[in-house]
């Protein structure tokens, strides 16, 4: 709430419940007590005495949101304790008794770092040997430390090499970008969704040079499961980035017309009068027009910002190159019996064991993979009594040891394709081994198999097709 408050008035949310969303930020404020630690840390629980080290510069931060945004009644004694706990801890060694990893604990650093520079306690020194220091740290660690350098005002160009850094591990989809966490500790909440939002904050808080900052609010955005992310607190970091944007890019009150024109015709044509999450959407069929070439213009007039996405479905001439768009898919047939490779004849009756190898450089949700059979060719159902001894001898299933939560999760057999269904696919190469039957003579084409990301089909893999020879 400390950091989305503009969001919440500018689009007239409401808290569920709660009139004034102000009361929750008191509420919470005045239950810091309770996690108060002998040390003057904060518990991660109600009457814990162990100090949290992330926990503390946490809670901290929340408190100096809240003293800069007034109106709001502070325990300054509880908070200055918590401030001296965090000088005290910084400039040791690691800390034994915790039982943080080194990289959870440069990142702890970085943030405490920054909580005492927003407090005018900045340690100069803690944050030279940090910034140089060799020691792992993780993506949004670094992007804590840009944050206190741009507060600082620094002016030896270490902000610079601090975004360049950070922009150096962007992750590219053809419509999106994000950054990984490269570690995702439990001791500090690291995940995905966490660091693309801090990052996303700390270069738009910053000026930095962040033009894809669209379409990592785009990936943030798809990545919310029931309306919201994973746990509070990439709820927190993502409305806080999203507030940034908001005031970087959303300050002007949307009041105009967009149009959409192709090969100069209208085809769209809508008034957007103040702040809406509406989407208008039209779907036009290419066959109304004549030219080779269908140029769209989409222009809009008035103040505010547009947003647009265009797509076109289309079915291909011929699939004589794979595709890589995100996904790499290679597809391997093996004849079981007659010792004959996939490019000769294949005699009727014959099995072939068909391979799909579904290849992700990063993690990809609601993956669906469609081989469709030749003309010619069946799928073997292994659930018959007859045939699931000899589809277990020649391996058919997955050759990964996938957990039951990610890997291909359903499979559909069908007259004319294989179906594989994937809710998740962690980064790496996931694969899966089926069998079909010859049972018709003749010469038939070969489709290619496809892999993409159902609800982001512009990700996707595709192997090349062919020619099949039945004998």
């Amino acid at each position: 709430m400390l950091v989305s408050g503009d969001l919440v008035e500018a689009f007239g949310l409401q808290v569920k419940g709660v009139r004034d969303y102000r009361t929750i930020v008191q509420g919470v404020l005045a239950d810091l007590g309770r996690f108060r630690t002998d040390e003057g840390g904060f518990a991660l629980w109600q009457g814990s005495n162990y100090s949290s080290p992330y926990v503390t510069a946490y809670a901290a931060w929340a408190v100096t949101l809240a003293k800069r945004a007034g109106g709001y009644e502070v325990d300054e004694t509880l908070f200055e304790e918590a401030l001296a706990y965090m000088k005290n801890l910084i400039d040791g060694q690691f800390y034994g008794a915790s039982p943080y990893d080194e990289t959870s604990w440069q990142t702890t650093r970085a943030l405490m770092l920054y909580v005492l520079a927003l407090n005018g306690q900045a340690d100069a020194g803690a944050l030279d040997r940090l910034i140089s220091a060799k020691a792992p740290m993780t993506v949004t660690g670094q992007a804590w430390l840009l944050k206190t350098v741009n507060h600082l005002k620094r002016k030896d160009g270490s902000a610079a090499k601090l975004s360049q850094a950070l922009l150096n591990k962007i992750r590219v989809t053809p419509t999106e970008v994000h950054f990984t966490s490269e570690n995702n500790s439990p001791w500090i909440y690291d995940s995905d969704v966490r660091t693309t939002a801090v990052v996303l904050q700390a270069l738009l808080e910053t000026g930095a040079a962040f033009p894809q900052a669209e379409q990592a609010v785009e990936w943030l955005m798809t990545e919310r499961r029931q309306g919201r992310w994973s746990n509070t607190q990439e709820n927190f970091f993502v409305l806080y980035a999203l507030s940034e944007y908001f005031r970087k890019y959303e300050t002007e009150t949307p009041q105009f017309t967009a149009r959409v024109r192709l090969a100069g015709r209208e085809v769209m044509s809508k008034l957007f009068s103040g702040r809406t999450a509406g989407v208008e959407r039209r779907v036009i069929s290419l066959t109304d027009y004549q030219e080779k070439k269908v140029q769209a213009e989409i222009a809009k007039e008035g103040p505010g910002t547009l947003y647009y996405g265009l797509r076109m479905n289309y079915f291909p001439r011929d699939y004589d190159d794979a595709r890589e768009e995100g996904i790499t898919l290679v597809k391997v047939m093996e004849p079981l019996t007659s010792g004959r490779s996939a490019g000769e004849k294949i005699p009727a009756g014959e099995v072939v064991k068909v391979t799909l190898t579904v290849i992700v450089p990063q993690a990809r949700h609601y993956v669906v993979v469609d081989d469709p059979l030749p003309a010619g060719m069946e799928a073997v159902n292994a659930t018959f009594a007859t045939t699931s001894a000899a589809t277990a001898m020649l391996g058919e299933g997955e050759e990964s040891e996938e957990a039951w939560w990610y890997g291909f999760t359903h499979i559909e057999k069908r007259d004319d394709r294989v179906l594989l269904f994937a809710d998740w696919l962690p980064e790496g190469a996931h694969s899966y081994s089926y069998l079909m039957r010859a049972t018709t003579p003749g010469t038939f084409t070969l489709p290619p198999a496809r892999a993409e990301e159902m609800y982001k089909p512009e990700v996707y893999g595709r192997t090349t097709g062919g020619e099949l020879r039945i004998e």
